[in-house]
């Protein structure tokens, strides 16, 4: 294993704050325009298929990847955690696991505010737009844990790199986003618990390509861009203050040409996720609900319910932005090594864990 280079990650992924928007946005007027099925879709998680190719992560195309193992290992999860509530005399956790069919519903959670700490929310933003689903088969492009104290009313978000080092049940070590792809959402949320040592509570997941429609939906987004630049040629944006529409706003965050690089466009990403909250702001809500209602169960996935979101916008709208939400990002080294998934070296972000345990420790607010 050979040291490439030292990363720290100051910023955070900027699709977290889009998820939380998406979930702020839409809960507060969205419930009286849901629908049973569309509701339903929402809550609905896909089912792996029996085996994928190792090219779908970067790997060979004549390596194929057993998805059962994945499966298993959230079964044996679920059932140790039903034996454990049954034993302790709580109510148990999601227990139904899917095995066959497209799709399943999992059994809600307990209520918010279940544990002493808030409650924490894995955050995965996927770019799933040449895939079928966009549960299953894409790799998170950020994940991150928001942690969500109503006592106190902290918001707290940690960000996990999408390149992290991890153990996968069933497999050995590998990228802690390969989980969602191999196992789908219970087994992304099991590999994050494992990894942090906490309880996940909730997920919420959103498709980008689902914002380019939210940003239309709201007019459009405003930045300060710091220096003019051309994406592959096609589209220019001049420095200073520029109003984009959805399909440039995405161009606009996805370019990392320039001197910052990759940091350069995270930045340029925050940018647009605070002109959409700058913009929610100023908008009548019920008047967009109707076009922000079809966004929903095609670019959308959460096991909260419809109760819990109106809650968490209730409760959570004016301290829980781009501006007031505490933010940490867990750090460590950009590595080459082994993965036991692909059976390739990759790079891997992998951290220490005295370090990890620090910025969980930050999470939960100790």
């Amino acid at each position: 294993m050979s040291q490439v280079r030292k990363i720290w990650y100051k910023r955070p992924l900027y699709v977290i704050p889009a998820v939380l928007l998406s979930i702020l946005l839409v809960s507060a007027s969205v419930v009286a325009y849901l629908t049973i099925t569309t509701f339903n879709q929402i809550q609905s998680v896909s089912t792996p298929p029996p085996e994928i190719s190792s090219a779908s992560l970067g790997g060979s195309e004549d390596l194929v990847i057993d998805t059962d193992a994945a499966q298993q290992a959230v079964r044996e999860q679920r059932d140790h955690e039903v034996n454990f509530s049954t034993t302790t005399s709580q109510s148990p956790a999601a227990t139904e696991v899917p095995r066959t069919g497209d799709s399943v519903h999992l059994v809600p959670k307990p209520p918010l505010e279940a544990n002493a700490n808030g409650i924490n929310i894995l955050i995965m933003g996927v770019d799933a737009r040449n895939s079928g689903t966009i549960d299953v088969g894409v790799r998170p492009d950020a994940l991150g844990v928001v942690n969500l104290n109503q006592e106190t009313g902290s918001c707290r978000l940690l960000a996990v790199p999408r390149d992290s080092r991890v153990n996968l049940p069933g497999y050995g070590h590998s990228k802690v986003n390969h989980a969602l792809a191999i196992g789908g959402i219970p087994y992304e949320m099991l590999v994050v618990e494992k990894y942090l040592d906490i309880e996940i509570d909730h997920y919420a997941l959103v498709d980008f390509s689902g914002l380019i429609q939210v940003v239309d939906t709201i007019g459009g987004v405003t930045v300060d861009n710091p220096e003019a630049f051309s994406f592959f040629g096609a589209t220019t944006f001049p420095a200073g203050e520029i109003h984009l529409n959805g399909e440039d706003a995405l161009s606009y965050a996805r370019y990392r040409g320039g001197v910052g690089g990759d940091f350069s466009r995270i930045s340029r990403q925050q940018q647009v996720i605070r002109g959409l909250i700058d913009q929610s702001y100023d908008l009548n809500l019920v008047r967009l609900v109707p076009g922000m209602f079809s966004l929903l169960s095609d670019h959308f996935r959460t096991d909260l319910s419809a109760g819990e979101l109106i809650l968490l916008a209730d409760t959570y709208r004016t301290t829980c932005t781009s501006t007031t939400m505490a933010v940490r990002t867990i750090v460590g080294d950009i590595l080459t090594s082994y993965d036991d998934l692909t059976q390739e070296n990759l790079s891997f972000v992998i951290s220490d864990p005295a370090t990890v345990q620090d910025e969980v420790e930050w999470l939960l607010g100790d």
